[in-house]
């Protein structure tokens, strides 16, 4: 969805809803519930990721790991 950037971004909820991304995937450990809390966002409702039900947690180990985890 920012294939246009380079590096590490800071996005704002403006640019999120403005590309309205069709899946939300997320790692945010911030609260119990991070996925209602990214669907009850202010001005979220009309992203297609939120309607469709398609926000989700993913574990942060998927993505932190650089070795190849089969050999542990």
């Amino acid at each position: 969805m920012f294939d246009d950037q380079k590096g590490w971004v800071k996005v704002s909820d403006e640019e999120i809803v403005k590309r309205n991304p069709k899946s939300i995937i997320t790692t945010a450990k911030y609260a119990d519930d991070a996925v209602g809390v990214i669907k009850s966002r202010k001005g979220w409702e009309d992203i297609d990721a939120v309607k469709n039900d398609h926000v989700h947690l993913l574990d942060e180990n998927v993505t932190s790991w650089t070795k190849d985890r089969g050999s542990c």
